[in-house]
């Protein structure tokens, strides 16, 4: 009679653990974002309303730097979808060719930089040229001007950033924007970053047809007075530990057997 009994009071007082997993929604801005300009490479973008990427008239290349802060994303979840919107908010007044323009996974840590257009002696006119780099401002020669250089000028696939694309986005010109792109491409880059929060540097956006001119491009940065820039949207489902007291429910229930073989016992 003891054995029904004490199989009886043993799940009476086990706890039910019930592990609920669902969908939530991230919206992010980037936490940096700036400019490598060619034309003027010691130069930095770091703190204007805009960044550009794509070639000009003069043949001259610049490429855009962003990165987004996804620590709102506890660890361990699944990224289920990936939306990227990019604003076009100037482009060349003259010939303007559009392109394609490819997103890369950056692959060292860069200085976003606090510099605002400034042109040059040289180019007065020429916003896109940014100011002379302090310290630590990413620039066309330097992650870190003064310190810590791109393995080549402007960054090289495969060392600075990932050789293989993560994503593409055709891009015309204001007329058509913003332009948005959602892909598996996203998806996998995000969850290797919530996987491996260390290496998370953001990514670069380049032009494919780096020897057309006047492809290039300016994009709404983080600063843009009117919250144009880059919007990433992010749908993810938490995956939860199991808690202490649905682990202590297990060790009771392995334990169940040999309880009931000890009372069992004459």
């Amino acid at each position: 009679m003891r054995r029904p009994l004490l199989r009886s009071l043993l799940l009476a007082v086990l706890p039910v653990t019930v592990s609920v997993s669902q969908a939530d929604l991230a919206t992010l801005q980037p936490s940096a974002d700036t400019t490598l300009i060619q034309t003027a490479p010691d130069n930095n973008l770091g703190a204007a309303t805009f960044f550009n990427a794509g070639v000009n008239g003069r043949g001259k290349e610049s490429r855009g730097l962003f990165a987004f802060d996804l620590s709102q994303i506890p660890a361990g979840s699944i990224i289920n979808a990936a939306t990227l919107t990019l604003e076009v908010v100037r482009e060349p007044a003259e010939n303007s060719t559009p392109s394609t323009f490819a997103l890369h996974r950056v692959l060292q840590s860069w200085g976003e930089g606090n510099k605002t257009p400034g042109g040059t002696p040289q180019f007065p006119e020429s916003p896109g040229l940014g100011s002379p780099a302090t310290a630590g401002d990413a620039t066309w020669n330097d992650r870190f001007f003064g310190s810590t250089p791109w393995s080549t000028p402007g960054g090289a696939p495969g060392v600075d950033f990932a050789g293989l694309i993560t994503t593409e986005l055709p891009v015309a010109g204001t007329f058509d924007s913003p332009y948005t792109v959602s892909d598996s491409g996203l998806i996998g880059d995000l969850q290797y970053w919530v996987d491996h929060p260390e290496a998370n540097f953001g990514w670069m956006l380049l032009t494919e047809s780096s020897d057309t001119p006047s492809t290039a491009r300016s994009f709404a940065a983080h600063e843009d007075f009117l919250q144009r820039g880059p919007l990433l949207e992010i749908d993810f489902t938490v995956v939860p530990e199991p808690s202490t007291v649905g682990l202590i429910g297990l060790a009771i229930t392995a334990l169940i057997p040999a309880l009931l073989r000890r009372v069992h016992r004459p």
